[in-house]
Parts: C-alpha cells; structure tokens; sequence
C-alpha cells in the first residue's frame, strides 16, 4: 500500500516552470537621475544551449542600458 501511495504522488509531480526574477541593487532612497541597477535573473530546471538573449523594454520616463 505504502509502495502505490509513493508512485501515485510521483505521477502527480510536475515539470518545474522557469521563473524571471528581478531586484534592484540600490540601498536607501532613490532619486532622480540616479543610476539604479536592475539584476534579472532567469532560473531554469535544466541548462541553457546558449546564452539567453532578450530585448529591453521601451519605457517612458527611463533610460535603459544593457551591460
């Protein structure tokens, strides 16, 4: 019994999802003008084949600058 209980809840176990996570490296108040960095991070269950590519957003009000 213990044996199917563990492959039923195997069967019920799904593919991990890959998530997108954004923070911003700026300690204190931030102000006008002022150079913020924006790390995104991409977290994937396997492994990349190359490296990831994506386009920055146009954004009203803000200067966007890739590394």
């Amino acid at each position: 019994m213990v044996g199917f209980l563990i492959l039923a809840s195997i069967g019920t176990v799904t593919a991990q999802e890959p998530l997108v996570r954004a923070t911003l490296e700026a300690k204190g108040d931030i102000w006008v003008g002022q150079r913020v960095v924006l790390v995104v991070e991409l977290l994937a269950p396997g492994f990349f084949a190359s490296a990831p590519a994506f386009d920055l957003p146009d954004t009203p009000g803000l200067m966007l600058m890739p590394p």
